[in-house]
Parts: C-alpha cells; sequence; structure tokens
C-alpha cells in the first residue's frame, strides 16, 4: 500500500529542519510533484512549473501561494533547485493538515504526468477555491451535508446518485434525477423541524420530494469523512472525484470541524421519511405573478411531525428509492 499524503508529510517533519532546504520527497502519486517541509515547519505542496512565468503570491486566512518561484529542495542528501508554484499550510494552522493532505491527494492524482503550467496551476486555483471560508454556520452545513452523504450511502448504488448530487451548477435542490428532485433536509432532533426556502419546494420541470434525516450528535457516530471514504471505495474514478470536489466544496475551512464532529441516525435509515413536496404545507402563493416576482429569499420552518400526525404520507428511504 503506498503512502499517503499526510504519511509523507507525518515523516518530514520528524526530519531535522534545513535554513537553506526545503526538506521534501517526491510525491507518490505523480512525479510532478513534491512534499516538504520548510524550515519553519510549514507544510508545502510543491508543483513542478519550469514554464510558468511569475505572479504575485497570494495570501489567504490558512493558505498562501508562491507561482513560479526558485526553491532548493533536499530529498535524501540530494539537493536539487527548480521552478515550482507551491502551495503552503502554515504550521500554526497544522489542525488543518489532515484536510489539507486529503484534498491535495486527489488533486495530485488528477494532474497528468506531463501538464504544463496552465494544467497547473488550473489545479493551483482550484485547491484555493475549495480550501476557503464558506458562508453559513458551520455546524449546520456539516449536518446538511451528513445528511446528503446517508442518502447517497444507503440508496444501493452510489453511482447514480453521484452523478445526481448537485448535478446543476447553482441548484437549489440536492439531487437531480431524470424527472424528479430530492432535496434533504436534516435536523439534531427526533421532531422533524426543518428550515425550508420557499424555492426547494417547487418546480415547474420536475417533481419534487424531501427527505427528512434525523440525527444526533455521537461519539461512537460517523463523521462525514468517514461517510465520504466508505462511499468511495464503491464509486467510479470520475464519481470519486465529484464526491471528494463536492465535500470539500460545502466545508471549506471547516473541514478541521467536520473531522471532528460524529453523528449517528436515529432511528436508522428507516427513520428517514420522504414527502412529495407537493402535499407539503407551504407559504400561500401571491395571486399576481409579476407582484411575486418581487419577493426573494422566502424561507420558513416546517414541522413535519405535525404534518405526519395530520395525515400527511411518507415513504421509507428504500421505497421512494424503488420508485424512481
Amino acid at each position: 500500500m503506498s503512502e499517503t499524503v499526510i504519511d509523507v508529510f507525518g515523516a518530514l517533519v520528524q526530519r531535522p529542519p534545513s535554513d537553506e532546504s526545503i526538506i521534501s520527497k517526491a510525491s507518490p502519486k505523480n512525479s510532478l510533484v513534491f512534499l516538504g517541509v520548510d524550515k519553519n515547519r510549514d507544510f508545502l505542496v510543491m508543483f513542478k512549473d519550469d514554464d510558468g512565468p511569475a505572479r504575485p503570491n497570494r495570501k489567504l486566512r490558512f493558505l498562501s501561494v508562491d507561482y513560479g518561484m526558485i526553491y532548493k529542495t533536499l530529498e535524501e542528501g540530494s539537493s536539487e533547485s527548480g521552478r515550482y508554484t507551491c502551495v503552503r499550510l502554515q504550521h500554526a494552522n497544522s489542525e488543518f493538515l489532515e484536510s489539507f493532505s486529503r484534498l491535495a491527494e486527489l488533486l495530485i492524482s488528477e494532474i497528468s504526468p506531463t501538464a504544463g503550467s496552465e494544467e497547473i496551476r488550473n489545479i493551483v486555483d482550484e485547491f484555493i477555491e475549495l480550501f476557503t471560508p464558506k458562508p453559513g454556520i458551520p455546524r449546520d452545513r456539516i449536518k446538511g451535508l451528513f445528511g446528503e452523504l446517508t442518502i447517497i450511502n444507503s440508496s444501493g448504488d452510489d453511482d447514480e446518485l453521484i452523478r445526481a448530487w448537485h448535478e446543476e451548477t447553482n441548484a437549489n435542490k440536492d439531487f437531480t434525477f431524470e424527472d424528479t428532485f430530492l432535496e434533504v433536509k436534516t435536523c439534531e432532533s427526533d421532531q422533524r423541524k426543518h428550515s425550508v426556502g420557499a424555492n426547494q419546494l417547487h418546480d415547474s420541470q420536475r417533481v419534487v420530494f424531501l427527505a427528512s434525516v434525523t440525527i444526533q450528535e455521537d461519539p461512537s457516530g460517523v463523521t462525514v469523512f468517514e461517510l465520504m471514504d466508505s462511499i468511495r471505495t464503491r464509486a467510479n474514478a470520475d464519481n470519486q472525484s465529484k464526491l471528494v470536489r463536492n465535500v470539500f466544496d460545502t466545508l471549506g475551512m471547516d473541514a478541521a470541524e467536520a473531522e471532528e464532529l460524529r453523528f449517528s441516525l436515529l432511528g436508522g435509515t428507516d427513520a428517514i421519511h420522504v414527502f412529495a413536496a407537493s402535499d407539503l404545507p407551504t407559504v400561500a402563493p401571491v395571486a399576481n405573478e409579476h407582484a411575486a416576482k418581487a419577493i426573494t429569499n422566502i424561507h420558513f420552518d416546517l414541522n413535519l411531525t405535525t404534518a405526519e400526525a395530520s395525515g400527511v404520507e411518507f415513504k421509507s428511504l428504500e421505497n421512494w428509492f424503488r420508485s424512481l
């Protein structure tokens, strides 16, 4: 079994630092990439970039990027100078190392062994974009992601669900099928109370369903990354890539917090209830269609436990999948 990126970083940081060179090792996945630790014990992913011009460095909250800079690397006693584009995680932010390494491993594996400067810099720009702060409350996004991954993990057809997951750019539904949308809502309670956007329950082209997932924080539960890794073992290569990208696109810099939060399903997968959106109560539509366009971003709390008690029917997740 080949070394992972985090294995390599773990070994490099144990070696004595060098004032003149970056302690480094070629990536086990791609000879164009070196992993390194500098004299400040910062962690570096270094992409060989012999042809690319130097550009102004980028400094973000936790990462920095140097484009087309000359570095001297030291690998097993052999020193060599070269031009690299380098992504750096400061040692002071080493709590993000595991997430940084996971994302680096994915992107490294996708670089062609003959990649030119443009491809390398596109990959670096994607790295930075995925590993940035995201809006919203971190715990809410982690819970929502846990619910969506649970749907994929419970589907019996990981590849189909990953293909459907966030399929359309800027879509306001989680899963897009040929004639069906599935929106997933997750809450930390056995009361199915969810915040819902009015536009999440309606669509003029497809039938909309809402899946209600109830979870609890549980030290013996699983993290979103453990769910992701479980799904990856069964998915094809293209879908593995999409899976990891979607996870990091949701989490950004909150990946470190997601490494610590463990959840379990309340009642197991049998307790995931799927509702036809057309059966659910919603806000009253505005009679004047043109005037309605003046109202945007409508959200409301929807208590599905109350809806069930009043006779609204639902399907189990398993039965809903059978009806797709």
